[in-house]
């Protein structure tokens, strides 16, 4: 690259010297010509795709790109399926896998150690990713959008998240956050729908601002050993439901106001939760209506923890062990009479059926069950409705941007209702701008609609998204 570089210096200064008369070869040297060169990114670390197998490997930090300077990848990430990252690689760089959209599978190595910003932006068929053992930072953005990644374990090593690090990951249902982390930044886990019990270690001091926000389902729930819940903390947790264990012996009353003073408490008869509970005039949950109202089981690694235990004991946690693992996206463990009777008849325990019931076969049962359930009204989620986009990269070619929409059982379909005519909406809810769009803000209204199901009604609503060109 240097000696490209010093080549056509060269010749632009005889250009200049000798004048109009003297014809000069014009090349244009870019970074992004350098990395096309023998599948090289630098000195030290190569790249390949081989069929739908994106390989990076090499020694030391993967080097960072931008929206000018583009990986060489950027025209294959629609055939990517699994990318691996080999042994000696240090450092993920900025926008290195950024919108690899059918990626489903990402291997780390053990040598990494920062995953650096918008790494994995957008990678919305990821479902799985090991983070490796000594990796000590996710910087901001890593992870936005991944939307179909449903487990994430913080290992020990990390040190720091990001800002929006795992916003957006509309299907991740479990986090299990290590014991070192003293803070979860700034909307860290925005508009993660399906995140339900979420433990926060007693290690963490400061909860940013909109870390949950728009993750409608959640439940905070203090490690045991936590003793003071205040200030900037107390502010985010009381925005939602939260477990407040018996090592708590300080909330902050006035932070509890400024999170808007309605936020459903849940704690231990005689512990200072109650008290608190009942200076707000408000009734203390039980841990084990907590429990059972959530949509998946919580975790925690230490198998004595009080709250575990008693959720252990629940048949919430007993119906749960049988859904199918492909089934688990969006599993209510109490959703309908039905799946309570088949746990019963499992687990061996009984349900609230009277004698006569109890004598009908299982179809009969069953048939009882299902008469006996009311629907609900489907609800749709919409994660977000502000798009950006690059004018530059839009020079090159169109854009397709699938809607962060999520419903209970996710049949959603799409229409488009007005908006700019060159931007198209598919029924799946895939927007495509068309290359060598002006810039300018567009905004789309688009009719979502939900099916009717067994146990919801169906549901509809026009949302207006925006698209920012800049």
């Amino acid at each position: 690259m240097r000696v490209k570089y010093i080549s056509v210096m060269i010749l632009l200064c005889v250009c200049m010297l000798f004048g109009e008369n003297t014809e000069c070869v014009h090349a244009e040297i870019t970074f992004e010509d350098d990395l096309y060169l023998n599948g090289k990114l630098n000195d030290n670390i190569s790249w390949e795709i081989n069929g739908d197998t994106l390989t990076i490997s090499g020694e030391g930090a993967i080097p960072d790109f931008t929206y000018e300077i583009l990986t060489p990848w950027k025209d294959d990430r629609g055939g990517i399926r699994k990318i691996i990252v080999s042994e000696g690689i240090t450092s993920i760089g900025k926008y290195c896998f950024d919108d690899c959209f059918m990626a489903e599978s990402v291997q780390l190595p053990d040598s990494l150690v920062t995953i650096e910003e918008y790494a994995f932006c957008d990678c919305k068929n990821l479902a799985e990713i090991t983070l490796p053992a000594h990796l000590t930072e996710i910087k901001m953005v890593a992870f936005d959008g991944c939307k179909r990644l449903r487990s994430v374990v913080i290992p020990e090593s990390v040190r720091s998240l990001g800002i929006y690090a795992f916003a957006y990951c509309s299907y991740l249902t479990e986090v299990k956050m290590n014991a070192r982390l003293s803070e979860i930044p700034e909307g860290c886990f925005k508009g993660c729908g399906r995140l339900s019990g979420f433990i926060i270690p007693k290690s963490v001091k400061r909860i940013g601002r909109k870390a949950f926000s728009d993750s409608f389902r959640v439940s905070l729930i203090f490690e045991e050993g936590t003793e003071r819940i205040e200030g900037e903390l107390a502010e985010e947790v009381f925005k939602t439901q939260c477990f407040i264990p018996r090592s708590v012996t300080y909330i902050d009353g006035e932070a509890y106001e400024r999170a808007g003073g309605d936020a459903a408490l849940f704690g231990y008869s005689g512990s200072y939760a109650e008290t608190f509970a009942a200076s707000k005039s408000k009734e203390l949950g039980t841990p084990e209506s907590l429990y059972t109202n959530s949509i998946k089981p919580y975790y925690h690694p230490n198998e004595n923890y009080d709250f575990l235990k008693v959720g252990m004991k629940t048949e919430a946690d007993q119906l749960a062990e049988n859904v199918d693992p492909e089934d688990e996206i969006e599993t209510d463990v109490e959703e309908s009479e039905e799946s309570k009777t088949e746990g019963a008849s499992n687990e061996g325990w009984r349900t609230d059926k009277n004698e006569e019931t109890d004598k009908t076969d299982d179809i009969e049962d069953d048939e009882a069950s299902s008469s006996k359930n009311k629907k609900e009204q489907q609800c749709i989620e919409v994660a977000k409705k502000t798009y950006s986009l690059s004018y530059k990269a839009l020079k090159k070619k169109a854009k397709r941007i699938e809607l962060d929409v999520s419903s209970y059982e996710d049949q959603i379909r799409f229409q488009k209702i007005s908006g700019n005519s060159k931007i198209k909406v598919s029924k799946a809810g895939v927007v495509t701008i068309p290359a060598k769009m002006k810039k300018g803000t567009y905004k789309i209204k688009i009719k979502i609609c939900v099916d009717e199901t067994k146990d919801y009604y169906g549901a509809q609503k026009n949302v207006v998204f925006t698209f920012k060109i800049k």
